[in-house]
This record gives C-alpha cells, sequence and structure tokens, in this order.
C-alpha cells in the first residue's frame, strides 16, 4: 500500500498530469482536508467536486499498486520552512525530498550562498562558519559551493549540525566520503525540491535560488560580489560581512553590513529577539472605600514633627480666625 507522500510524489511526477496542475489540485484538496487515498478511492466518480476533467480521473483513477519514492516532506507538514508558505504557487514546492536528520529543519536556518571567494574572503567564510556551528542554528549553503566546502571543514572542528540545498535530485547525488559520514552521525541534512531522478540543469538555478533564500531565515554574504544575485525576497535579513560597495547600493538597499564576523551573533540576537505577546489592558480596580479626613490635630501634629509651624497656619488648622 502506497503511503500519501509516495502517492503525492506520483501525482506530482509519474508523468500523469503537468506539474503545475497537480501542484493547484494539492493546493485545492489540501485545504479541504482531503487525502490522495481518499480521493483515489472514488474515481471514477465525484468528478465534479474534485474539479478533474473526465480524462484526468480516467488517467488517475488507479494509482499502482506500490510506488517506490524517497522521504519527502509535503508543503503543510510541520517542519516545512515556513518561509516556503509565502512564495508564489509555482515556485513553492509541494514536496521537499531528503536524506539525513528531517528534525535539524526545527532550527533556524541561516544560508550561505554560493559564491567564488578569493582567500580574505575565505578567511572570513571559515569563521563565520564556526561561528554559526557553534550556535543552536542551522547553516546552510548550496552542495559542492565553496561556501559549503567550508561548512564541511569545519564540522570536522565542532559538533555542529548544517544543511545542503541541491540542485538535482535526491538518487542522483554522488556524496563526498565526508558527506556521508556526517549524514550517518546524524549531523547533515541535505534536500531537494526537484523530482528524486532528476539531474542539474543551469535553467532551474534562478527558480531554485529563490527556494533556497526563502526557505531560510537569514541570510549571510562572505563577499560583496554576491549582492548583484541577490533575490529580492532575500534582501530583507540579510548581513553584509564588509562594507557595501558605492556601486551596490541600490541592489541592497535593505541589506545590513558589519565590520566584523563576530558581529553576526549580535545581528542575530536582534533579528530574532520575539517581541512581547500583547496584553489585555488592566481590569479597573474596584473602587474603593473613601478614607475619612483627617482631624485638624493629627495635621498638625504631623507638621510640628518637622519644625515650628507658624501661628497664623495653626490658626487655620485649628478653625480659628485672627484677631
Amino acid at each position: 500500500m502506497n503511503s500519501e507522500t509516495q502517492l503525492w510524489t506520483w501525482l506530482l511526477f509519474g508523468g500523469q498530469l503537468p506539474v503545475q496542475r497537480a501542484k493547484a489540485l494539492l493546493a485545492r484538496w489540501d485545504a479541504e482536508g482531503r487525502t490522495l487515498s481518499e480521493i483515489f478511492s472514488q474515481l471514477p466518480n465525484n468528478i465534479a467536486s474534485l474539479e478533474l476533467t473526465p480524462d484526468e480521473a480516467r488517467t488517475l483513477h488507479q494509482p499502482p499498486a506500490t510506488f517506490s519514492a524517497p522521504p519527502a516532506l509535503r508543503w503543510h507538514e510541520p517542519l516545512y520552512p515556513s518561509g516556503l508558505q509565502q512564495l508564489p504557487e509555482k515556485l513553492r514546492p509541494a514536496l521537499l525530498f531528503y536524506r539525513g536528520q528531517l528534525a535539524l529543519l526545527s532550527q533556524p536556518i541561516i544560508y550561505l550562498p554560493p559564491a567564488p571567494l578569493n582567500d580574505t574572503e575565505q578567511e572570513i567564510a571559515h569563521e563565520v562558519a564556526s561561528l554559526l556551528l557553534d550556535e543552536n542554528i542551522l547553516p546552510a549553503a548550496l552542495h559542492k559551493s565553496e561556501q559549503a566546502a567550508v561548512l564541511l571543514e569545519e564540522m570536522t572542528y565542532t559538533e555542529g549540525k548544517s544543511l545542503l540545498f541541491l540542485r538535482q535530485g535526491i538518487t542522483t547525488v554522488t556524496l563526498s566520503e565526508l558527506e556521508s559520514a556526517f549524514l550517518d552521525a546524524g549531523r547533515l541534512l541535505i534536500v531537494s525540491p526537484l523530482p528524486p531522478d532528476a539531474s542539474p540543469n543551469p535553467a532551474w538555478d534562478r527558480a531554485l535560488e529563490a527556494v533556497e533564500f526563502a526557505a531560510a531565515h537569514r541570510c549571510i554574504l562572505t563577499t560583496p560580489g554576491q549582492l548583484q544575485t541577490l533575490p529580492q525576497q532575500g534582501r530583507g535579513d540579510t548581513l553584509l560581512i564588509g562594507e557595501i560597495p558605492d556601486e551596490s547600493q541600490q541592489q541592497a538597499s535593505s541589506v545590513q553590513s558589519k565590520a566584523l564576523p563576530t558581529d553576526i551573533l549580535l545581528w542575530l540576537a536582534a533579528q530574532t529577539t520575539a517581541a512581547p505577546a500583547p496584553t489585555a489592558p488592566p481590569s479597573p480596580a474596584p473602587p474603593s472605600e473613601p478614607e475619612p479626613p483627617l482631624r485638624p490635630e493629627d495635621v498638625l501634629r504631623t507638621l510640628e514633627k518637622g519644625g515650628a509651624v507658624p501661628d497664623v497656619l495653626k490658626a487655620r488648622l485649628l478653625g480659628k480666625k485672627d484677631s
């Protein structure tokens, strides 16, 4: 018996329907609380309520008895990165295929976008990676990028964990011995939104880059060159280590810059500090009984403790008129 996730994989990538049509149907059925198992059991009936054409109903009527698919996270499940929910449906992955410890997605994701690094930038990237791996967060990079190599090297010196994004299918990637060792140790998670058997295709890179930035809670740049290709949705939560060049000011209008990698911790703390929860206005205090007025003699004794009281004031307090 196929699991719900396997049925999603078959519907999306089994060649029965165009992917965008399958995603639109999944979005509708998911919003209605319907599972694919229930829907397929109703076919070929009730096609009007399911918004299927007769041809689509016949195509989907008999899914394969067994359909092998790697583990995947569906877009409505709790660990699915919340930032991806903000993407338009065309870009938002219905499934995230993965290898490794899926529970790592419960930690904030800090993305180090891919870019060539000179010697100085390499040193900065190593310091940044070391700082992030020591925190309770999940630094992320693109598989086979220079940033991924830095992360993996720094992981050998710490107990930190990290995430690698793939721009190919989860079953077509070849992992290094170090990556395999970290996977086995539960310290690495690898994810891909592409069909499991997909080969790399540069034509998809821009869309996949948008997914990577949206999946991350924050992004850190270690070279100004990354500003030129920074997606719009990544600019509000992005930090550049160093100064923003004058010619890049317009592209980086909402990117923050810091002089030192050690400033990252302050930036993260400022970005992740939760605002206090709104509280209801305090209830008015119940009316209290008015206290009886003090007797003039008591007021006079209190004043006399602080020193001599003029005769005129004494007379007024005691109700005596001036003679």
